[in-house]
């Protein structure tokens, strides 16, 4: 598992996150098959991630302000590797 970082938003905003694997797949000349995705706690709201040249995108929203989200981006490659990556979504109503 990869922890990629902590970032805040609103509980009005739907904002997108991008997760870039390009460098991990070509490390080992790999590409994308599928992606799943997963958010807890299951109040929060990530969109099925599109993906093109290693660029992961995935829009998320959390409506309740003060809740940390843990979103969870599991990629499976064509070359049958296995990568979850996960970053932490805080809701602040400021």
């Amino acid at each position: 598992m990869t922890m990629l970082g902590t970032f805040t938003q609103q509980p009005a905003d739907v904002l997108d996150y991008v997760v870039n694997a390009a460098p991990w797949l070509n490390d080992r000349g790999d590409t994308i098959a599928h992606i799943t995705h997963a958010v807890t706690p299951s109040s929060g709201t990530v969109s099925a991630p599109t993906h093109s040249a290693g660029l992961i995108s995935a829009f998320f929203s959390g409506p309740a302000s003060g809740v940390a989200y843990k979103v969870s981006l599991t990629i499976v490659t064509t070359g049958g590797r296995t990568k979850q990556v996960e970053f932490m979504v805080l809701v602040r109503e400021v």
